[in-house]
């Protein structure tokens, strides 16, 4: 069962019926398929109408039948299948629901039917965007005040109209509470929200921000709050590495920890993130002027992040105060087919002893967690033996421990680094979790690196990692089975442990994951 959980025995072939998804820009590998010994998978889906291959033109909707085959060595297989069905957002937002956004005053290319009130020169205010659909005009000029979603918003979408660059943000964020720079709510707020939920199937069908997306912008920066439910970044441009102003980090989920030490905020009341998805999205510091355009961390979720079902998919990061990428707490965190490419070069970083490319972590590092805590229970409870799984505790025996959390086919570090870099781990599982693991990584390193502590590592319970490249090579350890120590144990050949030159004289059969044909036909019996 652990091998089955952490993916050492079976393969699986996602095929995600999505034939205009095309590749990744950062690995080039396909989006419409994932293969590997991962047992779950994360794939982006974009409806733009009538234009997509997969269109109903009765159903008004795209429509995918997402299938995948588990296969063990033996070659014993088996399907299943779900369809997903998504509305483009012209059908799911009407026009009275829709506000452009122009400095310009530029409506022309706005969606038919916009009311006169809902044509705006900026951002709109807090307070104002639930249900709501806004589109900044692509190619305007300037930049645009910062927009704000309260815990007690819901079904936002963000996005663009119109041709040319994508327009500027000062900043995004997503879980407030009274005002932008508020996103720590009281116990009396928290009573107006809607409570995290799940129908009978499963699904998330409730919870706070809940389901909002931001897609096709640049940004000075995002920040979401103590929590959010379905968080959906795409195609986000946070790249300030030739200046700007602005430092373009992802805060995925913070403030987690703040209803320990609010003593109007009792963290029973207080859920998880659940589903943050980042999907191509690209944060980059400035290097020339690190003082002021420079992300603490190019990609974070902090002390008690927690977030729940989440995922970093097809997304760049480089050039950071600190890491690249820190996940303190999650269960259920994917990173497919991202590249962190490090330059740790603030004052944290190159001078506080090394930062890692990606370092996922438990909700306080070295304290002590729950190993029967589990936050995707919704009836069990999640500590305490009687409170909803969505609940957060402020002890931290009771909060749970990290599970499934898996990288798959993305790339650390680049061939060349700023001279004040000092790496860390480039990819660094801490001691605490459970049944995760990397799938596909590619180290790159660089001649004459300050420092390499460790390329990989490794910590927690039932932790693996297969398939792992180091600059485009698969090193295999290999043993002269002839030399052997006074005790009958074999030694190194060190001529032969980092050659390219394949070799029969490996400690044994070599280990095969199978990699499965594509789900569909008849099924036999795994």
């Amino acid at each position: 069962m652990e091998a089955c959980r952490t993916g050492q025995h079976l393969g699986f072939h996602f095929d995600f019926d999505d034939p205009d998804s095309g590749t990744f820009s950062v690995t080039g590998k396909s989006k419409n398929r994932q293969v590997s010994g991962a047992p779950r998978a994360v794939h982006t889906f974009v409806c733009e109408g009538d234009t997509s291959s997969r269109w109903n033109a009765e159903t008004r909707q795209c429509e995918y039948a997402v299938k995948v085959r588990a296969e063990n060595p033996a070659g014993d297989f088996d399907d299943a299948c779900i369809d997903i069905e998504i509305k483009p957002q012209q059908e799911a937002y009407a026009p009275e629901n829709t506000i452009c956004v122009s400095s310009e005053n530029d409506f022309a290319n706005c969606p038919e039917g916009v009311p006169a009130e809902n044509l705006m020169t900026d951002s709109p205010a807090h307070g104002t965007v639930s249900g709501k659909r806004i589109l900044f005009e692509r190619g305007s000029s300037g930049v645009y005040s910062e927009i704000c979603v309260d815990y007690a918003d819901k079904n936002v979408r963000i996005d663009t109209y119109g041709t040319g660059s994508a327009p500027v943000i000062a900043n995004a964020v997503f879980g407030v509470a009274g005002s932008c720079g508020d996103s720590i709510p009281t116990n009396a707020e928290i009573a107006g929200y809607d409570e995290l939920s799940k129908d009978a199937l499963g699904n998330v069908v409730s919870g706070w921000a809940y389901d909002v997306g931001i897609a096709n912008v640049r940004l000075g920066s995002l920040d979401a709050g103590m929590a959010v439910t379905l968080l959906q970044l795409y195609n986000l441009d946070l790249d300030w590495s030739e200046g700007g102003g602005y430092a373009g980090g992802v805060t995925l989920g913070s403030n987690g920890q703040n209803c320990t030490n609010n003593n109007d905020l009792d963290c029973d009341n207080v859920q998880y993130p659940y589903g943050i998805f980042a999907s191509e999205v690209r944060s980059y510091g400035n290097e020339v002027n690190p003082a002021v355009d420079l992300p603490l961390v190019n990609f974070g979720c902090f002390t008690d992040c927690g977030m729940v079902n989440s995922a970093v998919i097809g997304s760049y990061g480089k050039a950071a105060d600190e890491h690249n990428m820190r996940i303190m707490g999650s269960w259920g965190l994917l990173v497919s087919n991202s590249w962190f490419a490090g330059d740790h070069i603030g004052p944290d970083g190159s001078g506080g002893g090394g930062k890692s490319k990606l370092t996922m972590r438990t909700m306080n590092t070295g304290a002590l967690s729950s190993e029967t805590a589990n936050p995707e229970d919704f009836v069990n409870g999640s500590h305490n033996g009687s409170a909803p799984g969505w609940q957060r505790s402020g002890v931290n025996s009771q909060q749970y421990t990290p599970h499934y959390m898996f990288v798959i086919d993305s790339i650390f570090g680049d061939t060349t680094q700023h001279p004040n870099n000092a790496d860390a781990s480039f990819l660094s599982f801490n001691s605490g979790l459970r049944y995760s693991g990397s799938f596909g990584s590619q180290f790159l390193t660089y001649p004459g690196a300050p420092s390499n502590p460790a390329l990989l590592g490794l910590g927690g319970v039932h932790i693996v990692a297969v398939d792992t490249i180091f600059n485009d090579h698969n090193i295999t350890c290999r043993y002269v089975q002839a030399d052997t120590h006074s005790d009958g144990s074999y030694y190194f050949d060190r001529d032969l442990i980092f050659s390219d030159t394949p070799d029969d004289r490996c400690n044994g059969a070599p280990r095969v994951l199978p990699e499965p044909g594509a789900p569909g036909g008849s099924s036999s019996n795994l």
